[in-house]
């Protein structure tokens, strides 16, 4: 039976603790916004790629098809998300940010930057630009592992 002491230094639990952390620390900054993480990576998409669709938006942001579209419907009925009908192919719909949506992810710049700030603060400077290195390395090296990998990130 595996100790406590080796469980807290398996990859998969810190990176579960670690991501537990992520989250707190996003509330924490971003509560009071109505946003979650997850929201939030998918406006930032969407303004990044203004005219995408959920298909695209759901590999940009490496989540599920069906959780993409629950995302988009909250952020519907917030009205920070608009759908339109592809002038190619009527049966695809386009996202965009409403103005709302625009000026929300404005207004979050600041906190979530304070987010990642505070998610890294323990580490040293060099630390912290190598933790997010490696850590790149590792999500992108496991990518095809992932049951939502992500793909076509630029």
């Amino acid at each position: 039976m595996p100790s406590e002491e080796m469980l807290m230094l398996k990859p998969g639990h810190l990176i579960r603790r670690a991501q537990q952390i992520a989250v707190a620390v996003f509330m924490e900054e971003c509560g009071h916004f109505d946003v979650t993480p997850v929201q939030y990576a998918a406006l930032a998409a969407i303004a990044q790629q203004p005219d995408i669709d959920a298909t695209r938006l759901s590999l940009l942001i490496a989540l599920d098809r069906s959780n993409t579209g629950s995302v988009l419907e909250r952020l519907e009925a917030k009205s920070l998300v608009l759908r339109h009908t592809s002038p190619a192919d009527r049966r695809v719909k386009l996202l965009r940010l409403s103005a709302a949506g625009q000026a929300l992810l404005r207004q979050l710049d600041e906190a979530v930057e304070r987010a990642q700030q505070r998610i890294v603060a323990p580490l040293r400077p060099a630390e912290r630009k190598l933790f997010i290195r490696l850590l790149a390395q590792l999500v992108e090296s496991n990518n095809a592992l992932s049951r939502a990998p992500a793909g076509g990130i630029a």
